[in-house]
């Protein structure tokens, strides 16, 4: 729960952003009510209610819908909206284009704990993506401008289990001040080779916890290879040089 800054939570759709991101809210509110905070939702629409949520001296959240007919009309009026509300916390539904990207990185950079969605993968293809709304001329300035909001970026996918459950995995990457440094060595153009490197040797990476999860008989071989991202042969020899029979991938 960073002050101020940008959280990214990311994933295809029916990934479970909204839910994650929701559940982090619901948290905030019922256990962390030692230290209030004025959250704020800004969706399409609102997917989840935090009414009645708050007790004590958290106030009580806000919650916007925006398009046509709703709270609001447009999301370029949502920076402002903010503003004015004096919120700590806005979610701030999905990143998808440049005005929605411009938005969050300005109310990150005026104070604001900014959690927003976007539909990537992995938190290195976020880097890419960010970076790509914004025209050629001024994606070095924004690329900047965005490593020094940037606090977390949490990937989520989920998969069926063998018992006919599901399951959640998360590959993540926290922004601190090594990994900063690290990604200013490189050229910009880089940051998503050396974010997908830093996340893989910090094994927080979606091979290392789907692994698992198959090797303790969770998950099969085919939603192993799913939410690793291998194909049948990359996943067999993942499983053989981790000292392992292939042929139990079936």
């Amino acid at each position: 729960f960073p002050r101020y800054g940008l959280i990214l939570v990311v994933g295809t759709t029916g990934s479970g952003k909204s839910t994650l991101l929701a559940a982090s809210l619901r948290h905030r509110l019922v256990h962390r009510r030692h230290d209030p905070v004025a959250i704020g939702t800004f969706e399409d629409p609102i997917e989840y209610g935090l009414k009645g949520l708050a007790q004590g001296a958290m106030p009580e959240p806000t919650q916007v819908a925006i398009g046509p007919g709703r709270h609001i009309r447009e999301w370029e009026r949502v920076g402002p909206n903010a503003m004015r509300r004096r919120l700590d916390v806005i979610w701030m539904g999905e990143i998808r284009d440049i005005e929605s990207a411009r938005t969050g990185l300005e109310l990150a950079r005026t104070g604001h704990a900014v959690m927003s969605t976007l539909h990537v993968d992995t938190p290195a293809e976020a880097f890419d993506r960010l970076i790509k709304f914004f025209p050629k001329e001024v994606q070095e300035s924004e690329a900047y401008a965005l490593l020094s909001q940037l606090r977390m970026i949490v990937a989520q996918k989920l998969t069926r289990t063998i018992d006919g459950g599901k399951m959640a995995f998360r590959s993540w990457i926290v922004l601190d001040r090594a990994t900063k440094e690290e990604l200013l060595r490189h050229d910009f153009t880089r940051w998503s080779t050396v974010v997908r490197d830093i996340v893989h040797a910090r094994g927080a990476d979606f091979e290392s916890a789907a692994f698992e999860a198959w090797r303790a008989g969770r998950i099969n071989g085919e939603s192993f290879r799913e939410v690793a991202g291998l194909t049948p042969a990359e996943a067999r020899a993942y499983v053989q040089e981790r000292g392992m029979d292939a042929s139990a991938l079936g």
